[in-house]
């Protein structure tokens, strides 16, 4: 059997355009120097994907450039001096895969066995509608246990304010 072409290395990752006419969204026909626009006039600390996003419309469509959207995110932060956060949200300061691994190789399960415990040890505040959720999935993942088994069916409702 041969592997994808994917898995030999052989196929090499399409650049995206810089040229600002350069349609990025077709379906709210947003070009990527509207993006760029719109990342400069939110500022390096609000340019977030979900504001970006909000702002200029693109990725709301169908989301199929939404990939493209957030590279031109990253790549305008970097010339504005600053990064792409791949925070799972504002209450862990780690992306989903870093907390799945943070709470499978943690030497004490029973510390971060429910969302509270893991919120008190590795995060801050209260949760919300992106945490509850993921976190709800990594310990139905880690417990195989079905996820509104054990207190977690709050986790995942997401107008719980």
């Amino acid at each position: 059997l041969l592997a994808p072409p994917s898995a030999r290395g052989e196929v090499e990752e399409e650049e995206l355009s810089t040229d600002p006419n350069t349609q990025i969204c077709s379906c709210n026909d947003v070009t990527r120097g509207q993006i760029a626009d719109t990342i400069k006039e939110l500022g390096a600390e609000k340019a977030t994907l979900k504001e970006v996003k909000a702002c200029s419309k693109a990725g709301t469509g169908c989301g199929g450039c939404e990939p493209d959207v957030k590279a031109i995110l990253k790549q305008e932060l970097e010339k504005m001096g600053a990064s792409l956060s791949n925070h799972l949200c504002e209450h862990f300061a780690y992306s989903r895969p870093e907390l799945m691994a943070l709470v499978r190789t943690d030497s004490d399960p029973s510390s971060v066995d429910s969302f509270e415990k893991i919120l008190a040890k590795h995060g801050k505040g209260d949760g919300c509608e992106i945490c509850k959720p993921a976190v709800g999935s990594i310990l139905a993942s880690i417990y195989n246990g079905v996820i509104l088994d054990e207190g977690r069916d709050s986790l995942q409702d997401t107008n719980d304010r």
